[in-house]
């Protein structure tokens, strides 16, 4: 069990470290392009495509630590 959670700590600081070095730094961007009206649709597709991975990633994360829990 001990080994589960140092995966699960590992996971939660890897996840952090993404949001605060890739994906909230893209969304204020993003954003400030949206605000000045300088958006442009590849940007918010990409955007799209950063939340999906992230969603993605966490619904995987949390079924692996489930199988690995169980055993």
């Amino acid at each position: 069990m001990l080994q589960l959670a140092s995966l699960l700590q590992q996971a939660c600081s890897d996840y952090q470290q993404y949001l605060d070095s890739i994906l909230r730094p893209a969304m204020a961007e993003l954003e400030t392009d949206i605000d000045s009206g300088q958006a442009k649709l590849h940007r918010v597709f990409g955007a799209n495509l950063f939340i999906a991975l992230v969603y993605d990633s966490i619904k995987w994360s949390s079924l692996l630590l489930r199988i690995l829990a169980i055993r």
